[in-house]
């Protein structure tokens, strides 16, 4: 148990630290954007758009489908006793 939990906590450390990193990186990327002007901050929303977000949903989703099927009981075809009474 000991292990596993600290081998969480040393893989979640750098994708914190990297997703802090990364939103400090968009708001100032932003910001830049905006005083350049309105084209070139949509230009960056798409860029954002496909390079953040999309890959974060596709593991949300994948994390989410995943955990779904880890909390959901496989049909096996035969009654289980004592269910609906």
């Amino acid at each position: 148990m000991f292990r596993s939990r600290l081998l969480r906590t040393a893989l979640l450390l750098p994708i914190a630290a990297s997703a802090i990193y990364g939103i400090q990186l968009a708001v100032s990327l932003t910001l830049r954007a905006l005083r350049a002007g309105t084209p070139e901050s949509l230009m960056l929303a798409w860029v954002f758009a496909f390079v953040i977000v999309l890959p974060v949903l596709m593991a949300g989703l994948a994390a989410a489908g995943h955990w779904g099927r880890m909390h959901t009981v496989p049909y096996l075809g035969v009654k289980i006793p004592g269910v609906g009474q």
